[in-house]
């Protein structure tokens, strides 16, 4: 259990957004567009300013499409394209989930990317979260051998209600999977939530204000 100050993650989907969060007291930026979406990857351009304006890192999302976490051949080849793409630009990290059809860990395909995404911070989006057992699924994510983060709210609609899940999958993940609490954390619960985890960060739309 972390007892520092943690790391406050931001999600915005423009640079004025970034900008604002970056100026409220933000730590880093995850950077996506289409949040009705659970979010999908920005523009060239809008990383490139972002990675380019900001004094903090950013981290990018990596999804063609909203809807499920399944993928063809094609999107696949799409995203290591972005992911390609978001390293040449300058991006501290990528945001990337897979399941299979019975939205358990697509291991394989997690295999793949975690070792395209070499030498960038790498989290695992917040589909764990459609699991049926999201415990489980770190666990499953440990035969990765590598450190990752992962985006939960513990499988509840929010952190707060997912916070026993939570603290299960932190002792889960050990040494090598950090997880990274979200689903309505803001400004005005993020200490209480703070005492209760001890999480070395934390993510939210409003995590700033």
């Amino acid at each position: 259990m972390s007892t520092s100050a943690p790391v406050l993650e931001a999600c915005v989907e423009s640079f004025e957004e970034a900008i604002a969060a970056q100026k409220a007291g933000a730590d880093r930026i995850e950077l996506c567009v289409r949040l009705d979406l659970d979010g999908i990857t920005p523009s060239t351009q809008l990383i490139a300013e972002c990675v380019n304006g900001l004094d903090i890192p950013v981290k990018v999302m990596i999804r063609p499409h909203g809807g499920t976490f399944r993928y063809s051949e094609e999107e696949l080849d799409e995203m290591e394209g972005s992911i390609s793409q978001a390293r040449k630009l300058g991006a501290f990290g990528v945001v990337f989930g897979f399941l299979n059809s019975d939205d358990s860990i697509d291991l394989p395909t997690t295999k793949r990317f975690v070792k395209f995404s070499k030498g960038l911070d790498i989290t695992f989006h917040k589909a764990i979260d459609r699991t049926s057992d999201p415990v489980e699924a770190v666990r499953d994510l440990l035969s990765l051998g590598t450190n990752i983060t992962v985006l939960s709210s513990g499988g509840a609609g929010t952190a707060a209600k997912g916070i026993d899940t939570l603290r299960s999958m932190m002792k889960a993940g050990g040494d090598l999977i950090s997880i990274l609490p979200a689903g309505k954390i803001n400004e005005v619960n993020l200490a209480q939530l703070h005492k209760a985890l001890g999480a070395v960060a934390y993510h939210g739309r409003r995590i700033v204000g």
